[in-house]
C-alpha cells in the first residue's frame, strides 16, 4: 500500500514537471512581436552568423548601421584624417560612446569585447585621438526585408530561440537566433544558419576595411579578450529533468514489481 502512495507521487511530480516545462516554452503574441521588431530593427545581427558575441567583426556596415557625422572640412586638414578619408564625400566619423550604447542596446558589451577592436584602434583612430573613428560610410547598403518567425521557443532561463527566414538584397536565408531577455529588452547571444550558407565575417588584419588609409608592417596582435558573461545554455536543465523523472518512475515501478513478487512467494 504504502509503494503505490509513492508511486502515484512520482506520478504526479512528474505530471506538474512536465507541464511547467511545457509553460516555460510558451511565448505571448505580444512578446513575439516585440522580438520581430527588435530582429528587424538590429538586421545585420540577425544576418550574420557567430557562434558567440565576441566572434562579432567591427565592420564599416556596422558602423555605418550605428551612424556617425560627415567629416567637417576643418576635420580633413588634419594629415592623419585626411590620409583616411581625403576629400570622399562618404568620409564620416564616429564616437566610441555612440558605439558602445548601440552594442550594449543589441548584444550587451562594449566595443573592447569585439573580435577586431584592435584592428578598428589602429586602422581608424590618430595617434592623439583613440575615442573616435573615421571611416568610409557604405552608400548602398544591404536591403534587409521581409522578416518572419517560423519557430519560436523560451526556456526557462529566459533564452529564447528563434528560427527567422528574411531577404538580403532578394536572396532568402534563414537562420537560427538566440536572445537573452535583459529585463524590458533583448540581447543577441548567437546566430546559426539554417540553410547551410557561411555569413560569417572574417577580415585580414593587415588590410584596412574602415577607410583609404594604407596599412604597413602592420602584425595581428594576438586577441587576448576574455568573455566575461556567461550566456544560458539552452535546453540543458529540462533534458535533465525529464531524463531524472524518467530514471525515478522506472525505479519506481521496478520496485513495486519486485515487491509484489514476493508477496507472491510468502
Amino acid at each position: 500500500m504504502f509503494l503505490n502512495i509513492v508511486i502515484i507521487f512520482i506520478i504526479i511530480t512528474m505530471v506538474v514537471s512536465v507541464s511547467n516545462i511545457s509553460n516555460a516554452t510558451q511565448i505571448s503574441e505580444t512578446e513575439k512581436s516585440e522580438i520581430l521588431e527588435f530582429i528587424k530593427n538590429n538586421e545585420i545581427f540577425s544576418y550574420y552568423n557567430y557562434s558567440k558575441i565576441e566572434d562579432i567583426c567591427i565592420t564599416k556596415e556596422m558602423l555605418s548601421e550605428v551612424g556617425g557625422k560627415k567629416v567637417a572640412q576643418d576635420q580633413r586638414q588634419n594629415a592623419e584624417v585626411y590620409e583616411m578619408i581625403g576629400d570622399l564625400d562618404e568620409g564620416s566619423v564616429i564616437t566610441k560612446e555612440a558605439i558602445n550604447k548601440y552594442l550594449q542596446n543589441t548584444i550587451g558589451v562594449n566595443v573592447e569585447k569585439l573580435k577586431n577592436y584592435e584592428q578598428l584602434l589602429n586602422q581608424a583612430t590618430t595617434s592623439n585621438n583613440k575615442n573616435e573613428f573615421y571611416y568610409l560610410a557604405i552608400t548602398g547598403p544591404v536591403n534587409y526585408s521581409d522578416h518572419e518567425i517560423t519557430k519560436i521557443e523560451k526556456t526557462q532561463k529566459g533564452t529564447i530561440k528563434v528560427e527567422i527566414t528574411a531577404k538580403a538584397d532578394e536572396e532568402p536565408f534563414s537562420n537560427a537566433i538566440e536572445l537573452i531577455k535583459k529585463e524590458d529588452k533583448y540581447n543577441f547571444v548567437s546566430s546559426t544558419s539554417l540553410d547551410n550558407k557561411n555569413r560569417t565575417v572574417t577580415l585580414e588584419p593587415d588590410k584596412n576595411e574602415f577607410n583609404k588609409k594604407q596599412i604597413k608592417d602592420t602584425l595581428a596582435k594576438e586577441d587576448k579578450t576574455v568573455a566575461t558573461n556567461k550566456i544560458p545554455q539552452t535546453g540543458t536543465n529540462e533534458n535533465i529533468i525529464i531524463i531524472s523523472i524518467t530514471i525515478i518512475a522506472l525505479a519506481a515501478i521496478t520496485i513495486l514489481v519486485i515487491y509484489r513478487k514476493i508477496r507472491k512467494i510468502k
